[in-house]
Parts: C-alpha cells; sequence; structure tokens
C-alpha cells in the first residue's frame, strides 16, 4: 500500500484543478536557467505553445499574447537587455529563427569575457597600488624594486634635464 502526503490527499478528494489547490502560486515557477515558466489550462488559447506538463515561458507567452498568435517553435524571442526575468514586452523582440538570434549570443560571449578582463586588471591595478603605498612608507620587503624604481624615475627626468 503506497502512502500518499496530506496534501496530496487533499488534491485527491477535494481539488478538481491546480488553481484550488491551497499551495497555488499563480502557476509562476522561475527556472534555475533565469527564465520564468507559467502553468497554462486547457482553455487557453495558447496552451499549444506549452510543453507536456503545460508550461510555456513566460516571455513567449507575452509575445504570442501582444502579436495574437501562438509562436512557431522554430521562432526565438531575444531578451534586449540581457535579463531573462524581464519580460516587458518593450525588452523582447521576436527573431524568425536561432540563427539571426546567433549575433546577440556572440556579443554577450564577448562582453562577459571583457568583464573578467576588466575585473582582473583592476585587481592588478589593487595589488600595485599596494605596493607604492608599501614602497612610500619604506616597507623594508619591497625594497629591492624600490631601487628598480628610483632608475626609472632618473630615466624619465633626464631628458627634461637636458633642455
Amino acid at each position: 500500500m503506497s502512502r500518499v502526503c496530506k496534501d496530496c490527499q487533499y488534491i485527491k478528494r477535494h481539488v478538481r484543478r491546480a488553481d484550488e489547490h491551497p499551495n497555488w502560486k499563480g502557476g509562476h515557477q522561475i527556472r534555475p536557467d533565469g527564465y520564468i515558466s507559467i502553468q497554462l489550462q486547457p482553455s487557453d488559447p495558447y496552451y499549444r505553445m506549452a510543453n507536456e506538463r503545460g508550461c510555456v515561458l513566460e516571455h513567449r507567452l507575452t509575445v504570442a499574447r501582444t502579436v495574437g498568435r501562438c509562436l512557431l517553435s522554430e521562432e526565438v524571442v531575444h531578451h534586449i537587455n540581457g535579463n531573462k526575468s524581464d519580460n516587458r514586452i518593450e525588452n523582447l523582440e521576436l527573431l524568425p529563427n536561432l540563427a539571426s538570434h546567433l549575433p546577440y549570443i556572440i556579443l554577450q560571449i564577448q562582453v562577459g569575457d571583457l568583464k573578467r578582463q576588466i575585473d582582473k586588471q583592476n585587481e592588478q591595478i589593487r595589488l600595485l597600488q599596494w605596493r607604492v603605498r608599501e614602497l612610500e612608507h619604506g616597507n623594508p620587503e619591497l625594497a629591492e624594486g624600490a631601487s628598480s624604481r628610483a632608475s626609472v624615475e632618473t630615466l624619465q627626468e633626464a631628458p627634461q634635464n637636458r633642455g
């Protein structure tokens, strides 16, 4: 004999629809990849877009309702600002296929790479600033580098003294 939790017993006895369940949250769920999924009822005119569990991605549903038709499976909805949970219609762009979305994907990868490079360079700058402060305060551990710094300053000043 299989055991059933209290919620499931309640559903079996009293609830015919999911939205009548006491734990119903409106059918919205944030997926691990950041997209918002919405549970549709079979009577919804956009139910054809839903997966086997009756769920559809909110950004696709928003665009479908705006254009007044179900989206084709090859059509792609692009988030203009890159925020997957910002499903305002002014932030969404309907593209005919994945190939037309590819430039956006490549650009996002390049932007991510540049951000990582900037973070790395900022860390190097902070380290160099710390070393300069330590040298200025006479830290003996960094004294070996001080002589090379002084010689660089001398070389920079030398052409100015000649004129």
